[in-house]
């Protein structure tokens, strides 16, 4: 897990963390972008979309709002946390 806490001299609200895996990002869920794995190979289209996806963040003061209007993650979250208490 990384943990935006130790980097002091930037502002959380400035910050993304770009990761295949949910868990890298766990301690600071509203500031991570999920991306595939890479699949190597012409069909794999994940850096276009990543691209295309920070081009629309310019306008946004704080990229946690960025993140939630754009990828409507809380509540894939949610259910997850919600599959975690069923076991």
């Amino acid at each position: 897990m990384k943990e935006f806490g130790v980097i002091s001299n930037r502002n959380i609200e400035d910050m993304i963390m770009i990761d295949n895996a949910i868990f890298s990002y766990a301690l600071n869920l509203e500031n991570g972008i999920p991306i595939k794995p890479y699949l190597e190979g012409r069909d794999d289209r994940e850096l276009k979309f990543l691209a295309d996806l920070l081009d629309k963040l310019q306008p946004y003061e704080d990229t946690r709002n960025f993140i939630q209007n754009h990828l409507k993650l809380n509540s894939f979250y949610s259910y997850l946390r919600s599959m975690n208490s069923q076991f």
